[in-house]
């Protein structure tokens, strides 16, 4: 029997001395007690996307680490980095922003590549096409939610899966005494896929546009109209992944 754990919640590894041995029998202790709290993990061949998105984000984040390079360097001169392509002024700063430039060409070209497998997929793949149907969801939005969910069945409702994708936060009662609401251990990935998408519904055309107009004309501020709708487009797409069934626009209508 293999258990996939979170070290995360392993607080009893912290106490007293740290080994080998001594971590052993504390997760045989936590194992016995069944207080060993497991994390997702399959072998189901979507589990590849996974490798495939992070592999995606990691380029995103390279790109956006030697275009804020380049512009401090630009910066240092007092120039604007978006209206000059190359600084001239010495042979090493025309080398350096030479290079700059064709890292961030090449890496630009690599998410094009990446991105053009994200539609070869799509393609053969049923529930992302049914996702990508979602407003404010496109194809790399919607492979990235079904690379980090792969088996909705493993949330018990769409609370818990609120609770992962980082959209509610757990309250804070003792005694009697309420002392607020803190911030849950989350999936960032997921929480900030479903603000990107929130922001793109709301500036497009379409029916959860309509849906957050609703929520601001009864006094719903604005804050809490984009937080509720990132949590309509997860509860839709949860139901779309468990259910495999295709999205149905103005489905907010139906419980007003």
């Amino acid at each position: 029997m293999t258990l996939v754990c979170n070290p995360y919640r392993n607080s009893l590894m912290k106490d007293g001395p740290k080994t080998d041995k001594i971590d052993a029998g504390n997760l045989c202790l936590l194992l016995r007690s069944g207080m060993l709290k497991e994390v997702f993990h399959s072998m189901d061949k979507s589990y590849e996307l996974r490798k495939l998105v992070s592999a995606y984000e990691d380029f995103t984040n390279s790109s956006t680490r030697f275009k804020n390079q380049r512009s401090s360097v630009f910066r240092s001169e007092g120039k604007n980095h978006k209206k000059e392509i190359i600084l001239s002024e010495s042979n090493i700063k025309k080398f350096i922003t030479e290079k700059h430039n064709l890292a961030i060409e090449h890496i630009t070209a690599i998410r094009k590549e990446f991105e053009q497998m994200f539609k070869k997929i799509s393609r053969r793949n049923k529930i992302l096409r049914q996702l990508e149907n979602v407003s404010g969801l496109g194809t790399k939005l919607a492979i990235t939610i079904y690379a980090q969910v792969i088996d909705a069945n493993r949330f018990k409702n769409k609370y818990k899966y609120y609770a992962y994708c980082g959209l509610v936060k757990h309250q804070k009662k003792s005694g009697g005494r309420d002392y607020g609401s803190r911030n849950v251990k989350h999936n960032k990935i997921l929480k900030r896929t479903y603000k990107t998408a929130a922001i793109a519904a709301i500036r497009g055309n379409n029916d959860i546009r309509e849906y957050y107009e609703y929520l601001l004309q009864n006094n719903t501020s604005i804050e809490k109209a984009r937080n509720e709708i990132a949590r309509y487009i997860a509860k839709v797409s949860y139901a779309i992944i468990k259910n495999k069934t295709d999205y149905r626009s103005y489905q907010w209508r139906e419980s007003k």
